[in-house]
């Protein structure tokens, strides 16, 4: 007969299995809310002059699906661009209260403050996922995402001027590599929720998100072998792109008294 500890054991295993199946896959997603491998946006800077009423919520995007670079067809602030379309486990989970999804949220430049931090890393993303998948998105641009209680908004304080980011999607069992990786990183951290189902595997990012964590720098860090090539290399030689995919000649303010005209040269780097 199964002993007390085994059968209990075994009950969890089956209620974790049956928990897996009901969870949907987090992934980053495209401007029709389609799951994709990885993208990433470039938004444009903001030009002179009112004709230009939607000028510095622009942006450009490429994911693993296309061969070319395009322009969104929504605003960076609308809930239907793909930053938005991304971010929706975020604030579901936040709605929900779930305890399946675990997010991690961190900037120098935090929402609703004037000031930058000088304790933690000049770096700027966000984490969400769940047993089976999630993302990482990492940019330049500053107080952004708001907290998850705040719902989906772009700043403002990131349209004057060019910002980028990229978007990878993981499996769950890489995020244990991302776990020693955001130690190295030393982020900002100011949203974060990560339920105690997740604390078996990642050591660090619990601490982080508490503050309790250490600054001793683990020697365990993302390497090839770990996690292979990037879907972006392997598209790029399956398909012949070039590095150098496109260029866009956008006008933006500069430090001159008269706009200026600026190629702005895109490259995927190798």
């Amino acid at each position: 007969m199964m002993t007390n500890p085994a059968r209990t054991a075994l009950v969890l295993l089956v209620f974790a299995l049956f928990g897996l199946q009901d969870t949907e896959e987090i992934t980053c997603k495209n401007e029709e809310g389609d799951a994709v491998d990885w993208f990433i946006f470039y938004k444009l800077p903001k030009r002179l002059g009112k004709e230009h009423a939607d000028s510095g919520r622009e942006y450009l995007y490429l994911d693993s699906t296309m061969r070319t670079w395009r322009k969104g067809q929504h605003l960076v602030n609308s809930n239907r661009s793909m930053l938005a379309r991304t971010l929706e486990p975020l604030y579901e989970a936040n709605i929900s209260q779930s305890n399946n999804t675990a997010y991690l949220i961190y900037n120098d430049g935090v929402p609703k403050s004037t000031n930058y931090s000088k304790k933690y890393g000049h770096t700027k993303g966000l984490l969400v996922w769940n047993r089976i998948k999630g993302f990482w998105l990492i940019h330049s641009v500053p107080r952004f995402p708001q907290i998850p209680e705040d719902g989906y908004d772009y700043p403002s304080s990131g349209e004057r001027y060019g910002q980028s980011g990229i978007c990878i999607t993981f499996k769950y069992n890489q995020y244990e590599v991302i776990d020693s990786q955001l130690l190295v990183l030393q982020p900002n951290i100011y949203s974060c929720s990560i339920p105690d189902v997740f604390h078996w595997e990642l050591i660090h990012i619990p601490n982080l998100c508490n503050k309790t964590s250490s600054f001793t720098i683990p020697s365990r860090h993302i390497t090839d072998r770990e996690v292979g090539k990037t879907e972006i290399e392997k598209k790029e030689k399956e398909e012949g792109l070039q590095p150098s995919v496109t260029q866009f000649l956008v006008p933006y303010e500069s430090s001159c008294r008269q706009p200026q005209k600026h190629l702005i040269h895109i490259q995927l780097g190798r």
